[in-house]
């Protein structure tokens, strides 16, 4: 609480300094609706997002208990945690990439926005596989970081992380995908691909596969749904990609002092 307040009173001095390029005033806060309307339609796809994540975790808890007991939650919370470091290296790039994506798409500077997004998803799938590769070969020797006194926990653990980890290798082009259509604008794909894979697709299989495959059921639901999700968003961004090479109108072109002449690879 009072980290937040000592940051934000911080912010606040900074754009009020004479330093800043960009000075905050008693105008700045008054309601823009139009500019308003774009901001919730833009920031919904992130918010749907965290929001199914929320759910389909509470889902997952309930699951677990009734199928495979305290050992399967224990599990889950062990792989959870083992592999949010690879997912939080891939949504790095992923925030690091969509302020330049914006900016040259805006601008219609097609060539960058390309070149930006294939490094994204080429460093993206990188680091995927690395981590799919450590998973698959080492699982044991992760999960025994999170636990070291239950044999029963870490064979359950050793499995889990393995089936959950099958499909890896896609799911860091499936999030910079997703971003990219938030990046340029394109709320309502981005909003889609974001419930895709949670929602759309996990989320029945998580309450079907049990009721066959008990708790192991649940851990298969995570790499299917990553593998439709990413064939679906791959089909999506490859035809979006392929507009990039046509005459499209966009912010920057109507006036030349803003933006050069677009680009076209």
């Amino acid at each position: 609480m009072i980290s937040h307040l000592v940051l934000a009173v911080w912010v606040l001095l900074h754009f009020r300094s004479k330093k800043s390029v960009t000075r905050l005033t008693a105008a700045t806060f008054r309601p823009d609706f139009y500019i308003i309307r774009h901001i919730v339609s833009i920031g919904f796809a992130p918010f749907a997002m965290n929001l199914a994540s929320s759910i389909i975790w509470g889902v997952m808890n309930s699951k677990f208990i009734k199928y495979g007991g305290d050992i399967s939650v224990a599990a889950l919370g062990i792989v959870n945690s083992a592999t949010m470091l690879l997912v939080i290296s891939i949504i790095s790039i992923n925030m690091a990439v969509q302020p330049i994506i914006g900016f040259n798409y805006g601008a219609g500077l097609f060539c960058r926005v390309k070149e930006t997004i294939m490094k994204a998803i080429r460093y993206a799938t990188l680091i995927a596989v690395g981590g799919w590769l450590i998973c698959m070969l080492a699982p044991g020797v992760i999960i025994s970081i999170f636990n070291t006194d239950s044999a029963e926990l870490r064979e359950a653990g050793t499995l889990g992380l393995r089936i959950y980890c099958a499909a890896l290798p896609v799911v860091g082009f499936q999030i910079i995908a997703s971003n990219y259509f938030q990046a340029i604008g394109k709320a309502r794909l981005a909003i889609f691909l974001s419930m895709l894979r949670q929602i759309i697709i996990l989320f029945p299989l998580i309450i079907i596969l049990p009721e066959f495959w008990g708790a192991s059921g649940v851990w298969v639901a995570i790499p299917v749904s990553d593998f439709v999700a990413a064939v679906i968003s791959f089909i999506l961004f490859r035809r979006e990609i392929a507009k990039l090479e046509c005459d499209m109108p966009v912010a920057g072109r109507k006036n030349p002092e803003i933006a050069p002449p677009p680009e076209t690879c």
